[in-house]
């Protein structure tokens, strides 16, 4: 990914990430959700009391290392942080998805099976 629009990350042909905001070269200690903000949709969908909204403290546990990218349907490489946990009794995975300019526009608990 490039940083021309504002990404806040760059992975190179090893797969490693650097984060394109701050330079830091212990970007694998960081956590991703730092410095994002939630799109409208996001909001709304947490007010819903679903799965998407998961109380806020588990913002605070993702480290690089559960991030991964990935390019949608539309060929944009995006962020995917997915946190093994449990939410409600049920085992699963938070997930959130980080847009090239920050913003999360995905933030839902997934139960396992």
């Amino acid at each position: 990914m490039h940083n021309c629009n504002g990404a806040r990350f760059s992975v190179d042909s090893n797969g490693v990430a650097t984060d394109t905001v701050h330079g830091d070269p212990n970007v694998m200690d960081k956590n991703p959700l730092d410095g994002t903000r939630y799109t409208e949709k996001v909001l709304r969908q947490a007010a819903t009391g679903d799965y998407h909204g998961f109380p806020e403290i588990a913002d605070t546990i993702p480290t690089m290392r559960n991030a991964t990218i990935e390019s949608g349907g539309d060929g944009i490489p995006r962020m995917h942080v997915r946190l093994p946990g449990e939410y409600d009794g049920k085992s699963g995975f938070f997930h959130w998805i980080i847009e090239q300019d920050g913003n999360i526009n995905h933030r839902l608990f997934t139960p396992s099976g």
